[in-house]
């Protein structure tokens, strides 16, 4: 199991004008509207009090659309990310892979073994997708957001 897996916050963009703030914001929805030729808008949101030291993945296992791939994640830096406090880790390109999911790898149901077994299978799937296809992860450091004016958040 992820090391603080217990402490994501779902959807708060619902209830907390803060995140909503956020996850409804007018320039974001406007390019996003625009690089997918469809009107954006939130769906959902995902909040963490701590780094959850997540294991290589896509996102695509976790959010999803239909049709495929009108989903995308925006992250905001609330604190400074570096070396010290957690980076960010990315693979390039990695997201013109086809999308993989439970079935490809032969997990028809929950009933066999538990989430947890074939959730270490789907992690298992992308290092070797990474090592095969010679993609080399790389870190993001960032600052955290300092809205001025004129800033779109």
């Amino acid at each position: 199991m992820e090391k603080n897996q217990g402490l994501r916050i779902q959807d708060a963009w619902v209830s907390n004008e803060d995140v909503k703030s956020i996850a409804a914001n007018q320039t974001i929805l406007d390019i996003l509207s625009r690089v997918y030729g469809k009107k954006a808008f939130p769906f959902q949101s995902l909040n963490f009090p701590v780094g959850t030291q997540q294991h290589m993945h896509s996102d695509h296992a976790h959010f999803s659309s239909v049709p495929e791939r009108f989903m995308c994640g925006v992250w905001v830096a609330l604190e400074d990310v570096d070396e010290d406090n957690g980076t960010l880790e990315y693979w390039p390109k990695s997201h013109k892979i086809p999308s993989y999911i439970n079935e490809h790898l032969g997990e028809l149901s929950i009933t066999n073994n538990s989430p947890i077994e074939h959730y270490k299978n789907y992690e298992s799937l992308w290092k070797i997708l990474m090592d095969k296809l010679d993609i080399k992860r790389e870190i993001l450091t960032i600052k955290k957001d300092r809205p001025s004016s004129g800033h779109p958040i």
